[in-house]
């Protein structure tokens, strides 16, 4: 992973230019986790752990992410995100006072960039590995 400075704070890059291969959801464990391969042959795992939503359509096979990094709850309420923002307000009633919640519950936003969208998971953490060809 690796920081920098971007327009909203601290921006900390996690994976990219990697095709989803495979994803598991434990609802009761509230764990997600997504293998993809990078450069069609190197396999990556991602797992959030805690998670507090996710998008349904970052589990469709194939999917391929271009980016994903980590990012201030805060972003949500910006106009760039617009389309997440509304999948995710349906999904949970969002408002300035959930994003305190969320945050309180140490939720943190984790946004996975397509050419198509912008797909989000709020979890409490995330862990990247890379197992190799």
């Amino acid at each position: 992973m690796s920081e920098k400075e971007n327009g909203t704070g601290l921006l900390k890059y996690l994976y990219g230019i990697v095709a989803l291969r495979d994803s598991w959801y434990d609802e009761t464990l509230k764990v997600l986790e997504l293998t993809f391969l990078y450069a069609e042959r190197y396999k990556q795992s991602v797992r959030y752990e805690g998670v507090l939503y996710f998008d349904q359509r970052l589990r469709e096979k194939g999917l391929y992410i271009g980016m994903a990094e980590e990012l201030p709850l805060s972003v949500l309420l910006e106009s760039c995100f617009d389309g997440p923002l509304r999948r995710l307000c349906s999904a949970i009633s969002l408002n300035e006072d959930k994003l305190k919640e969320l945050s309180a519950k140490g939720g943190k936003l984790f946004v996975n960039h397509s050419k198509a969208d912008d797909y989000i998971v709020v979890a409490r953490k995330v862990t990247v590995v890379d197992a190799g060809a």
